[in-house]
């Protein structure tokens, strides 16, 4: 596997990771009745979010990139 392909691999598998931690936040985020629970649940899924759209935008940066 090419250093390319490892740090694409990588990114994927954390993307993946982010992704299922927001499923995990939103499924969460549907039981709360609490207002500060869920402020503070909103404040992490919109970290996640911004996580996500980091690691696609390097996976696309780096999709890009010669071998």
């Amino acid at each position: 596997m090419t250093d390319k392909s490892e740090r694409l691999f990588d990114i994927d598998n954390r993307i993946a990771a982010v992704m299922q931690q927001l499923g995990e936040l939103i499924e969460r985020s549907q039981a709360i009745t609490d207002a500060a629970a869920e402020a503070d649940l909103m404040r992490e899924i919109e970290d996640r979010e911004t996580q996500l759209t980091a690691l696609r935008e390097m996976r696309e940066a780096l999709a890009e990139t010669a071998d």
